[in-house]
C-alpha cells in the first residue's frame, strides 16, 4: 500500500512539476530542462490567476492558446500552427464584450477581421489575402451605418 501512494506521488509530482518557472522562453521556443518543451503550459499572474494556457510541440506554439486580463476573465482566444499565427483569433474587452476578430494562415494576415467598440457596435470590416489587403473595406458608426468604403 506504501508503495502505491508512493507512486502516486511521484506521478504527480512529475505532472505537476512543470510550471511557469520551470518553462524557458528563448527565441520564441520554449524550453523545459534545456529541451524544447511539448505539452501544456499555463502562466500566472502574482494573484494566482490565469495570465495565459497554451500548448507546445517541440517547443512551439501549436493549437490554441487563451490570454486573459488579471480579474481571471478572458481576453483572447488566439491559435498557432508550428509558431506561426494561424487560424481565427478572438478578442474581448474588460466587460466580455468581442472587440475584434482577426484571421491568420501560415503566419499572415488572410480572410475576414473586424473591430467593435466597447459596447459592441462594429466599428470596421476588413479582408486580407496572404497579408495584403484585400475586398471592399467598410467603416460604420455607432448607428451601424457606412460612414465610408475603400475597395483593395
Amino acid at each position: 500500500m506504501k508503495r502505491i501512494f508512493l507512486l502516486i506521488g511521484l506521478i504527480l509530482a512529475t505532472v505537476i512539476g512543470v510550471s511557469a518557472q520551470e518553462v524557458v522562453e528563448k527565441d520564441g521556443i520554449y524550453y523545459f530542462d534545456s529541451k524544447p518543451y511539448t505539452g501544456s503550459y499555463i502562466g500566472t499572474f502574482e494573484n494566482g490567476n490565469t495570465k495565459f494556457s497554451l500548448f507546445l510541440k517541440n517547443g512551439k506554439k501549436d493549437g490554441e492558446m487563451k490570454v486573459y486580463f488579471e480579474s481571471g476573465k478572458l481576453n483572447e482566444i488566439r491559435h498557432y500552427k508550428k509558431n506561426e499565427m494561424d487560424g481565427t483569433w478572438v478578442t474581448y474587452n474588460e466587460n466580455e464584450v468581442q472587440v475584434g476578430l482577426a484571421n491568420y494562415k501560415d503566419g499572415q494576415k488572410n480572410g475576414e477581421w473586424k473591430v467593435w467598440d466597447d459596447q459592441g457596435n462594429l466599428i470596421y470590416e476588413m479582408n486580407y489575402a496572404n497579408g495584403e489587403k484585400s475586398g471592399t473595406w467598410k467603416k460604420f458608426d455607432a448607428a451601424g451605418k457606412i460612414l465610408s468604403e475603400r475597395t483593395f
